[in-house]
């Protein structure tokens, strides 16, 4: 597997981009690692399936995608929207609930809750896309060389469960 623009830093764990051009506008410096974005993959090692128990083993390495300052902020906007979202949904579930059905208010807060949460990432790329001309966390991730080639490879981008 190439690493292409990537270095192994073993203090931390991860794989470090060296490339300094933005991946999520292609245009931005991207030259401090503080403002890249770390997405985690995962690469299943075993799996034990007994009657009662079940048991997954997996490596877990972070990957860093380069990221200018402007691009940061725009996916940390869209975070906070994301969040003001959920607070507002709960909110506003929980008091229709407590008008229409008192004794299920709380059941529908949670709904609230929970609706705007399970579509998170959604929201934000569409907040992200809403901002300026730049690829979501969502889009760099995936159009990242690296990311794509490990994926090729066994890896993915969700964690493994039992």
């Amino acid at each position: 597997m190439n690493l292409g623009h990537h270095i192994l830093n073993e203090t931390t764990g991860r794989l470090e981009s060296t490339s300094t051009e933005c991946s999520f506008c292609r245009g931005g410096d991207a030259s401090q690692k503080s403002m890249h974005y770390y997405k985690a993959l995962f690469r299943e090692q075993k799996r034990t399936n007994v009657i009662v128990y079940r048991n997954v083993k997996f490596a877990k390495i972070a990957v860093g995608i380069p990221r200018c300052k402007k691009c940061k902020e725009v996916h940390e906007s869209a975070n906070s929207f994301t969040m003001i979202m959920i607070l507002a949904s709960t909110v506003i579930f929980f008091v229709i609930g407590f008008v229409i059905f008192p004794l299920l208010g709380f059941v529908t807060g949670f709904l609230g809750f929970l609706f705007p949460f399970a579509f998170r990432e959604k929201i934000e790329d569409l907040r992200a896309e809403q901002a300026i001309h730049t690829l979501t966390k969502t889009e760099g991730v995936k159009k990242d060389p690296l990311i794509t080639d490990m994926r090729l490879n066994g890896w993915t981008l969700n964690q493994p469960m039992a």
